[in-house]
């Protein structure tokens, strides 16, 4: 693995994400490159600290219910749906880019 490939890797590798094998390669390389390795840490040290950051909040059960249809009333002129045809991960409305 080169550097400009662990880049690419960088935050499944942390998401812990990635195949077995891509992650032994992601692990060799760290071990031999003290810059990503720097990299990688640092953001891991961020990460962890955005993470401790705020307080866990859950939510009340209607609430991503009641968001989503706010924002759907709110942005139903610029919302593209997705089709059946293509699923997301996610199951959210995309915006729709102004050619303006």
């Amino acid at each position: 693995m080169i550097c400009s490939e662990l880049e690419n890797a960088m935050d499944p590798y942390l998401d812990d994400t990635l195949t077995e094998e891509v992650r032994d390669r992601v692990e060799r390389h760290l071990m031999m490159c003290e810059s990503c390795a720097f990299k990688t840490r640092s953001l891991e040290q961020a990460r962890e600290m955005l993470r401790d950051s705020f307080a866990h909040e859950e939510t009340t059960p209607g609430f991503r219910e009641r968001l989503a249809a706010k924002l759907h009333s709110e942005f139903e002129d610029v919302l593209i749906h997705p089709s059946d045809s293509h699923p997301s991960q996610l199951e959210l409305p995309f915006l729709r880019l102004s050619a303006s």
